[in-house]
């Protein structure tokens, strides 16, 4: 019983991270996107 909680928290844990690391790359990108279209591409 503890050993499937452990299992399935184990599991939520690293598809939360991975999901906000997710998040996080998509924002990135969509944000040197953005300043790319307004030519300030390479000022980061």
């Amino acid at each position: 019983m503890l050993t499937a909680y452990f299992v399935a928290n184990q599991t939520y844990e690293e598809a939360r991270n991975s999901r906000t690391s997710s998040f996080l790359s998509t924002l990135c990108t969509t944000v040197t996107i953005k300043l790319g279209h307004h030519g300030n591409k390479g000022q980061l």
